[in-house]
């Protein structure tokens, strides 16, 4: 998913252009989803956060109440995530400020999928309060690379992705955290070459029963066993 999205950048569309997209998707996959209440956005130092302050614009836009709280500081931001925070119009807080807050609906836009270490901080606190979550991309303090919980982690109802399901949206505990996942198309393709393994993917290769079969061209079936009180 890297080196696609690299592909489209390298082909004229910038990387902002991209955040751009993927924040609207977020925005109006939590707006149609949790249609009510006001809304904690929790932005991260990379391109995560930079699709939660574009939210957080679309999300103005659409009528809803938001509050920004960055895990750093605005004027440490670099790239495209800082190019989102200037275009967002309202107060930005610290990540601290997040805790206790008792907001409704969270929009977790801390961390991506490559995320390879324990969150720690306000960051471990806010993944285990309660309310409603949408998440950007995988769940913060879920290993987008095989689904591992990294420690403490986001539980979402609503997981928002781009372009191809990650190894955590398929793969427990990251599954079960992702809760329902949306693939958005922002114009990066997906990889052709990678699928979700299914039993519809094989069903065509099984041998199936015709009228004329016999139970001996069937194959055979060895049950093995523990003792008659173990068997399992």
């Amino acid at each position: 998913m890297y080196d696609a999205e690299a592909d489209v950048v390298a082909a004229g569309t910038s990387g902002y252009a991209l955040m751009q997209l993927a924040g609207a998707a977020v925005a109006n996959v939590l707006h149609r989803q949790c249609p009510d209440g006001r809304v904690r956005i929790l932005c991260g130092p990379g391109g995560n956060g930079g699709d939660g302050f574009v939210a957080a614009s679309c999300l103005v836009e659409l009528g809803r109440d938001v509050d920004v709280f960055s895990l750093s500081p605005v004027a440490d931001l670099t790239g495209d995530a800082a190019q989102a925070a200037t275009d967002w119009a309202g107060d930005v807080q610290p990540l601290d400020a997040a805790v206790g807050s008792g907001h409704p609906i969270t929009l977790d836009a801390l961390f991506g999928a490559g995320l390879s270490r324990e969150m720690t901080g306000a960051a471990a606190i806010l993944a285990l309060e309660p309310g409603r979550v949408v998440s950007v991309d995988v769940p913060s303090g879920i290993s987008g690379l095989n689904g591992h919980a990294l420690g403490s982690h986001f539980t979402a109802d609503q997981t928002v992705t781009f372009a191809a399901l990650r190894p955590a949206h398929v793969l427990d505990p990251g599954r079960k955290a992702s809760g329902v996942t949306h693939v958005i198309d922002i114009g990066v393709e997906g990889p052709q070459l990678v699928t979700t393994n299914d039993p519809a993917d094989w069903r065509g290769q099984l041998k199936w029963p015709d009228a004329a079969s016999h139970k001996h061209s069937r194959g055979h079936l060895l049950v093995a066993t523990g003792g008659i009180t173990s068997t399992g």
